[in-house]
């Protein structure tokens, strides 16, 4: 049950959620409440009246989650990229102007 109140508490905004209530949302807390964008996918059986209402329950906490996905890109990490395509653009213009052997 610590997923449903996981979802519980995300659609309602709390400050403090608690993700380390089972090994199941402690792997999911970057998907469910992070900053990535996920898409959530509920399937109901027609027969199961309880199990079908767990899951439209669920859909409901869900349809509350706003998350904003941000993308991690440091300063670091743009220099990083940036000479990474230096020394290839380098590795590159040495290799056209290198003798080819025959």
């Amino acid at each position: 049950m610590s997923l449903g109140s996981i979802l519980k508490d995300l659609s309602k905004k709390n400050d403090y959620i608690l993700y380390e209530a089972s090994v199941l949302t402690h792997l999911m807390k970057d998907v469910l409440g992070g900053n990535s964008l996920a898409v959530g996918l509920f399937c109901a059986k027609q027969d199961d009246g309880k199990g079908a209402s767990l899951t439209f329950n669920y859909l409901n906490y869900t349809k509350n989650i706003f998350n904003f996905g941000i993308v991690n890109d440091s300063k670091a990490i743009g220099l990083l990229k940036k000479y990474r395509a230096e020394l290839n653009s380098i590795k590159n213009s040495t290799a056209a102007q290198l003798p080819q052997s025959s």
